[in-house]
């Protein structure tokens, strides 16, 4: 047996699998070690965003996941009182053209997933195995060392195992907590008909000092309530099933269905200090930790595989100095960190259990518009030319339209132009550009010259932006762009310069 692969991936869940099945798709060795044998059989994360669609759509995952996907509309919060304080509007566009919220089913995808990385012969899943430890090697590879005394090395080794990382801990990565620890009781239900559920919103936050109570949908045939522990309340107080149904009171009775599982989690606010230490990376729960308020930790785990994948593609390959693997950090930091400060906050604001102070909050927020939650921001610094303006395209995600090629080819522009580098140019494109585009591996897209736009977004965010070209990453946010058709070969020398550290 071959004891030497070009990445390692510790942990097997929808981080692992997402990042085993980018890097399989462009042919890298890689072994996933796993410690349960089978899929986790019940749901955990609810929510999906726009960005994630995009990367299942990448995979060609898609159709093997939407009969369980429900569109988000709205998140509604209701006081002390019962009365809505804050309705929040969960269908803004997104520019991934896909819905910004969907609740989904996490083993399904999980089951989708897998099946896809498991496809690429290049990909090899040890299952009923650990890691148990992770040495840096004098050459560069990684030593592991499994529970059962198998010993492999790769060039590279991800950490996806989760909260309590063995890859964390064993090459010394740090974290820093941000302040939120608070025990919440987690309980899943299939009713026997969704219809008696049907007029209650897909997301809502109770926050009620008697108790915080969360009840959301959770994929198209389940239902989920989250109930805060109240203090003097442990995980044994909630051992027998009578006392869980209990809580569910006025939420759903045990004649309309039935519960599935049920679970005490303490919802923490923790991020790594580093996602990088030498050839050892972190990803997902191991990097980062943040309540459930906002439905982005799973989310947030499949952002960073999105941006790792294709700078361990271009390392591998030689295509890419081994510093880009730098910009993994500094890029997601801002992000990550970010989407927990919003979570915790969202979180003061349910967490109340003081009956005045909710009634003081209740009253500041009743009544008040809310806008719909502000996108995460930009990368930080790193592969792309930003510089953290707000009007700046660079470091943003990048709009994903519908083209049809001159071949009659039609669909997403991701799929059409192949998921890689793409630089969409608004008009003609000279030769030598096409052919500079070519040698850095980039697919080009003239709109109106060899592709049309045939909805309309790609040249109406490029107009708009007042910009000529946008060039985009294989995770969809930009590089750069140019304001006219003069500057764009200098956009593909300044990529050039950036891959090559």
């Amino acid at each position: 047996m071959d004891d030497h692969w070009d990445v390692a991936i510790a942990g097997y869940g929808p981080v692992g699998q997402t990042l085993a099945a980018l890097l399989g798709r462009r042919g890298h060795r890689v072994l996933v070690v796993e410690r349960f044998e089978e899929i986790y059989p019940l749901p955990r994360a609810v929510r999906l965003d726009g960005e994630v669609m995009r990367v299942l759509q990448q995979l060609d995952v898609v159709a093997d996941v939407e009969h369980e996907l429900a569109p988000g509309d709205r998140y509604v919060w209701y006081g002390a009182d019962g009365g809505i304080i804050l309705d929040i509007p969960t269908t803004q566009p997104h520019p991934s053209g896909w819905p910004a919220s969907s609740m989904f089913h996490q083993p399904t995808l999980e089951r989708a997933l897998c099946a896809r990385a498991e496809r690429e012969p290049t990909v090899t899943v040890w299952r009923g195995r650990q890691v148990a430890t992770v040495t840096p090697q004098a050459d560069g590879d990684v030593e592991l060392v499994l529970d059962d005394r198998t010993v492999v090395t790769a060039r590279y080794v991800i950490g996806c195992d989760g909260a309590h990382s063995t890859v964390r801990e064993q090459v010394g990565i740090t974290r820093t907590d941000l302040g939120f620890a608070e025990p919440w009781i987690v309980i899943d239900a299939r009713p026997h008909d969704m219809a008696d559920f049907a007029h209650l919103p897909i997301a809502a936050q109770h926050c009620d000092p008697r108790r915080p109570t969360t009840a959301v949908q959770n994929g198209r045939t389940l239902r989920r309530w989250e109930f805060m522990l109240l203090p003097g309340e442990g995980p044994s107080d909630f051992d027998d099933p009578a006392r869980v149904w209990e809580l569910l009171d006025g939420h759903m009775r045990p004649d309309q269905g039935e519960i599935v599982r049920y679970a005490v989690y303490t919802f923490r606010s923790l991020v790594a200090d580093t996602q990088r230490a030498g050839n050892v990376l972190i990803a997902g729960d191991a990097a980062h930790l943040m309540p459930p308020f906002m439905g982005e930790g799973m989310c947030s785990g499949i952002r960073d595989a999105a941006n790792l994948a294709w700078k361990l593609d271009l390392v591998l390959r030689g295509a890419a100095a081994d510093t880009l693997l730098d910009t993994y950090t500094t890029e997601r930091a801002p992000q990550n960190h970010a989407a927990i400060v919003m979570s915790v906050e969202m979180g003061k604001v349910s967490c109340v259990l003081d009956p005045e102070a909710a009634a003081g909050r209740d009253q500041a927020l009743r009544g008040g518009f809310l806008p719909p939650p502000p996108p995460l921001p930009r990368l930080g610094p790193g592969a792309h030319l930003g510089t953290g303006g707000d009007a700046e395209l660079a470091g943003g995600l990048g709009v994903q339209g519908t083209l049809r090629l001159a071949d009659g080819t039609t669909g997403r522009a991701d799929d059409v132009l192949g998921g890689g580098f793409t630089l969409v140019v608004d008009g003609a494109v000279d030769p030598s550009v096409r052919r500079l585009a070519a040698e850095l591996e980039v697919a080009v897209a003239g709109l109106g010259d060899d592709a049309f736009d045939a909805d309309g977004e790609l040249s109406g965010w490029l107009r708009t932006n007042g910009v000529a070209a946008a060039l985009s990453r294989p995770d969809g946010y930009v590089f750069g762009t140019a304001t006219d058709a003069g500057d764009v070969a200098s956009l593909l020398d300044a990529l050039a310069t950036a891959l090559a550290g």
